[in-house]
């Protein structure tokens, strides 16, 4: 488990944006997800930039993209691939065990 603050994810994924490391495709959910993102409130503490959803409307979309950009340069990045391919592997049926084998 990681813990990861969104105001962190939203500024470094407006820093690869910046970059050119990091582009939306012109599909609807990526321009919707895109929109959410430009739309959020910026609040300047003394505690550092916070973003907020304002009322009525959503952010699910923008965040989710934020967190992707994030885990795709993470360093346990490869051990996730290995673990999900190997939960994903076919596993040899377990012998069935019955009562007779016990009388």
């Amino acid at each position: 488990m990681y813990t990861v603050g969104r105001s962190f994810l939203i500024e470094q994924f407006h820093g690869f944006m910046q970059a050119n490391q990091v582009r939306f495709a012109a599909t609807p959910e990526l321009v919707k997800a895109f929109e959410q993102l430009s739309e959020l409130a910026v609040e300047y503490r003394q505690s550092g930039t916070v973003y907020t959803c304002p009322a009525g409307k959503h952010d699910d979309l923008g965040i989710s993209c934020a967190m992707l950009a994030w885990a795709a340069r993470h360093p346990h990045l490869s051990s996730w691939f290995r673990t999900a391919a190997a939960a994903r592997r076919p596993r040899r049926p377990r012998p069935k065990i019955s009562w007779e084998a016990w009388i």
